[in-house]
């Protein structure tokens, strides 16, 4: 069964029968018709400028298909269009079943049904061209099927447009077309070519406020704001309800450049309220959404509102449709960040270094390096900026300049804690950097670093590099020179710093002071004392260590009472010198070489009372044990002895102290005093039997020599009594007993004889040299056969010619002879 036409084409033609004789309804269907546009304007008013009665049913005369046919055609060409499709409905029922289609009416059916505004559908128009591609009509379709896609916004609209001969066209289906155009000249970015089109169409009633409309477009493309403000503001305040949020966000963009911030916000936000919350790659407004959010992050920053700037920022930095837009958002919000005191530095120091790892080659680089800078200095931990640095991937010269004075403060810091090594490796990091403002100071003090580890062959290394450009670099050569006793290059440099001027007057004085330091080691005294005089001149605050100096070489030009005289000066002076037991002692030395042992004494133990932990104390108390020593005081000289080895048990002093109160109780003839003070000392001093039995003899032996017999007499009986089997009972036997003969004592210097004869193994010399005076013993007696006999024996066994024994046997024979 053939389908109707209205059925083939889906028209509902019972709905627009029904109100055929609604006139109103008639004139706005016509108004419909001729004011196609995207936004239906409000068309009330215009309804009362309409008076005409349109008839709609005629009498016919008669109602054959002919009639019904050109009586539809007159209609549509008269713009009856319900009247058209009234006789295509009443030709319709007269046809026959099986009739074929009629081209004309199907024209006739769709095009009434288009003006009407009916027809959304391409498809029957795109079919009817299809089929009918002859048709006197075809130029009236292509604009109606343009027209029907264009209302889709669908973009084959332009190419059924450009197939129109626009000449053929009636009046108003030109306008629209060229209206068509210039939209679609706009949205190609086409814009002169889209006000040409719309130009003519300005003045027109049903075109002239969409033509404004998009005129606002092409104003805001070509950054014409002031004028998108004048236009599209009202446009959107009258129907802010029905704008899309690309309008919102061209006002509000347009605003922005207007520098009207707080209006601008307000109508961004709209926009941005209107968008989708996470638009697609494919999306046309996703850039659009992009710089609404960096411009109201803009417009907040204006207002002074970093609270408000900060999320737009942040949500146009996470978007990635626009570089340009992402390169300003992600520089705003970084800043913001850093310049805000809630954000840790570390947070704000990662934004700012992901800007520059992302925008390397940024106009806006420069100011975040100087913010990056900023916060490296500020946050003063350093080694958390360098690995910040060195997280960005091309850091510029300012950069390079920062993480070297970065490892420069490093390298400084180790150095004050006296972390040498580290402070070292610091300052190379610094040094590798290159050319920038801290290299030189960084070699500098990687030089004074080695000085201090003692590594001065590096140190002069380092200082030599920068001779030429730092002062300072000379009076660390001198220094390096002076450590390793090379004191004629030490002299030179520290010369060539006092030609230079030198830093600072502290350091000129230091120079003076080493220089007579060099000048006294060469025995240069008078060169040395000026260079002390000049050093003290200039730094008066700090002149203990020149005054002190100056009277050393006093007294090395033996002018003990000047060197007396400057140290009473320094210690006057200076109470808190360091160099106050230094002078002390040397004092007590000048004192000494004046043989004024009392006040050298005095003055001894000034130092050890006030200065007891000193070097200097500890050689003084040698001093004043030696000064009563050599006055004859042993008791004042053991005390003084005991006082050093007490005081210092483990020094040097206390050794030496040790060995010289040996030789007070061995002049004082107590060795068994001494051997029991050193053992009450512990098992840390020793003091053997052997060297006892030694001494306690040699203590006797010498009164023997000093001929002093009573103690001599007293000492060795001691000595045999302390030690009946010592290593020199032999000669103490003998001596004792010649005491005896010598004061006549003949039987007790026979017993003493007679106690060594019968010792064990006694010594064949002192055994015969008893022989000897046990014939001199009987001599005096005068029982000379006895004496002989002792002698002749002698001759005959004595074998030892190499001795004085068989010197003195024949001696004495002789003498009994007469």
């Amino acid at each position: 069964m053939k389908l109707s036409h209205t059925k083939r084409y889906g028209i509902n033609l019972e709905m627009i029968r029904q109100q055929k004789n609604n006139s109103l309804f008639i004139i706005i269907l016509y108004l419909c018709r001729n004011i196609r546009v995207y936004r239906m304007r409000k068309i009330g008013m215009l309804c009362c400028l309409f008076c005409v009665q349109l008839v709609v049913a005629q009498h016919f005369e008669p109602l054959s298909p002919d009639n019904l046919l050109r009586e539809g055609q007159r209609m549509y060409a008269d713009r009856n269009y319900v009247g058209c499709l009234d006789m295509l409905n009443r030709l319709e029922a007269l046809a026959a079943p099986d009739a074929p289609a009629d081209p004309e009416i199907e024209f006739l059916l769709l095009a009434s049904t288009f003006r009407l505004g009916q027809l959304s559908d391409a498809k029957p128009l795109e079919a009817f061209i299809k089929a009918h591609p002859q048709s006197i009509h075809t130029n009236e379709l292509y604009f109606m099927l343009a027209d029907v896609l264009f209302s889709k916004k669908d973009a084959a609209a332009g190419a059924w447009l450009n197939k129109c001969d626009v000449n053929a066209l009636s009046r108003a289906d030109r306008r629209h077309h060229a209206f068509y155009k210039g939209v679609m000249q706009m949205e190609a970015g086409n814009y002169k070519a889209a006000e040409r089109l719309f130009e003519p169409l300005k003045n027109e009633y049903i075109f002239h406020r969409d033509v404004e409309y998009y005129m606002t477009q092409i104003d805001f493309a070509k950054g014409n704001y002031a004028a998108v403000v004048e236009h599209l503001k009202p446009l959107v305040d009258r129907r802010s309800k029905s704008m899309s949020s690309a309008d919102f966000s061209r006002l509000g963009l347009a605003l922005y450049h207007e520098k009207n911030y707080s209006e601008a916000v307000k109508y961004l936000s709209n926009a941005v309220a209107g968008l989708p919350r996470s638009p697609l790659a494919s999306s046309p407004m996703s850039a659009v959404q992009q710089n609404m959010y960096l411009a109201m992050g803009q417009s907040y920053m204006q207002l002074n509102d970093p609270d408000g700037a900060l999320p737009a920022f942040e949500r146009a930095a996470r978007m990635n449709f626009d570089r340009k837009a992402k390169e300003a958002a992600m520089f705003n919000y970084a800043m913001l960040k850093h310049a805000s005191p809630k954000v840790p530095l570390s947070e704000s120091m990662a934004l700012l270094e992901d800007f520059l790892n992302a925008y390397p080659q940024s106009e806006y680089t420069d100011q975040v390096y100087d913010a990056l800078i900023d916060a490296y200095l500020t946050s003063k931990n350093y080694p958390a900026a360098l690995a910040s640095i060195d997280k960005i991937q091309q850091p510029n010269a300012k950069i390079l300049g920062t993480k070297q004075q970065l490892l420069y403060y490093l390298g400084t810091e180790e150095l004050i804690s006296n972390r040498y090594s580290a402070a070292i490796g610091y300052f190379n990091q610094a040094v590798e950097v290159g050319e920038y403002a801290d290299k030189t100071a960084s070699i500098f003090w990687r030089g004074e670093s080695y000085y201090r580890e003692g590594n001065f062959k590096m140190a002069a290394s380092d200082f030599l590099s920068i001779v030429n450009t730092v002062s300072a670099a000379n009076y660390g050569l001198g220094y390096c020179s002076f450590k390793q006793k090379d004191y004629t290059q030490a002299e030179n440099y520290f010369k060539a710093y006092i030609a230079q001027g030198g830093a600072d007057r502290i350091t000129l004085a230091d120079a003076y002071a080493r220089l007579g330091d060099c000048y006294l080691d060469k025995r240069r005294l008078a060169e040395a004392e000026a260079a002390y005089s000049q050093a003290g001149r200039l730094a008066p605050d700090a002149a203990d260590y020149t005054l002190f100096q100056k009277g050393y070489v006093l007294g090395l030009q033996k002018n003990y009472k000047g060197k007396i005289a400057l140290m009473d000066e320094l210690m006057r002076n200076s109470p808190q010198s360091p160099y106050l037991p230094n002078a002390l002692y040397e004092k007590g030395r000048a004192q000494v070489m004046l043989d004024n042992s009392k006040a050298a004494i005095a003055t001894y133990q000034s130092l050890l009372k006030g200065y007891p932990n000193t070097d200097e104390a500890r050689k003084a108390g040698l001093e004043i044990g030696l000064l009563y020593y050599n006055a004859g005081d042993t008791q004042h000289a053991a005390a003084a002895y005991k006082q050093v080895i007490a005081g210092y048990p483990d020094s040097d002093e206390a050794q030496v102290a040790l060995q010289d109160l040996k030789s007070v109780y061995f002049d004082a003839n107590d060795v068994a005093a001494y051997a029991e003070y050193v053992r009450s000392l512990g098992k840390g001093a020793m003091f053997d039997a052997t060297e006892q039995d030694k001494l306690t003899y040699l203590a006797a032996e010498r009164f023997v020599s000093e001929k002093k017999p009573e103690k001599a007499q007293e000492a060795l009986a001691n000595y045999l009594q302390a030690f009946p089997d010592g290593f020199h009972k032999s000669e103490a036997y003998h001596y004792l007993a010649t005491l005896y003969f010598n004061k006549q004592q003949y039987i007790e210097a026979k017993s003493t004889v007679e106690q060594f004869i019968e010792q064990e193994s006694p010594s064949t010399y002192w055994l015969a040299k008893s022989f000897i005076l046990l014939s001199d013993i009987y001599v005096a007696e005068g029982d000379l056969t006895q004496a002989r006999q002792y002698l002749e024996s002698l001759q005959t066994n004595y074998t030892n010619a190499d001795d004085d024994i068989l010197q003195l046997v024949d001696d004495r024979l002789e003498k009994l002879k007469e």
